[in-house]
């Protein structure tokens, strides 16, 4: 008996392999099929692609929420008091209620608003009112400090008071605001003059020129004392 060795240009016997079909390419020639993925397998990749580019996506959206929030301090700053310019997206800490617990305020230009944090009370200007610049100060004499404010509006520019309304029903609400003012004032600050009332401050131009115009409270708005050059 002779013993013939395998060929090594065949398969082993059995079932012959099934050749890959021939197609024919748009340029006339022609190759095999490419094999396509099993439906379970695609899906699998479809779903793995889906999950990539929900979590790229929820990325983008964090980094901007934290870009957004990155100019205001979540933690109160030291104890402010009258006289104190209100910097935007920094906590002022000041007792404006006279409860000895001071109370959270912060001008936030992000979403144009004062904001006053008392406990669980919240307050927050009216949406019409886009804050320019505030400070802190009493200057109404009643012994508690209020927030002096310019404010825009589409009408122009208003000074806005806000602060503790007192009394059995006190509330957190705007004190004061003036009509447009005229000539139109670019910044303010508060003068403090203990034991009296504080002195509101406006830097005004009128006429293409800088001035500052001091304020007193006559019991129901402000009164101008005198206009000096800044």
């Amino acid at each position: 008996m002779v013993f013939r060795p395998q060929s090594k240009t065949t398969e082993p016997a059995g079932r012959p392999r099934r050749p890959d079909p021939i197609v024919a390419l748009p340029d006339g020639r022609s190759g095999r099929r490419l094999k396509r993925e099993p439906p379970l397998r695609r899906f699998s990749i479809a779903i793995r692609g889906a999950t990539a580019a929900f979590l790229a996506a929820a990325a983008l959206v964090f980094m901007a929420l934290a870009s957004s929030f990155a100019g205001c301090s979540s933690e109160p700053s030291p104890a402010a008091k009258s006289g104190d310019v209100l910097q935007p997206g920094v906590v002022a800490s000041i007792d404006l209620d006279g409860d000895a617990a001071p109370e959270a305020v912060i001008l936030d230009k992000a979403v144009h608003s004062i904001t006053i944090t008392d406990g669980s009370t919240i307050y927050r200007s009216r949406e019409k009112w886009s804050p320019v610049a505030a400070c802190l100060g009493d200057t109404d004499g009643n012994g508690l400090p209020e927030i002096l404010a310019l404010l825009d509006a589409a009408d122009g520019r208003h000074l806005g008071m806000f602060g503790y309304s007192g009394g059995d029903a006190g509330e957190y609400r705007e004190l004061l605001v003036t009509g447009v003012l005229q000539p139109r004032p670019l910044a303010l600050r508060v003068e403090v003059r203990p034991p009296s009332a504080n002195l509101l401050v406006l830097t005004e131009e009128a006429a293409g020129e800088k001035r500052e115009t001091s304020y007193r409270w006559n019991g129901f708005g402000f009164t101008a004392l005198s206009a000096t050059a800044p």
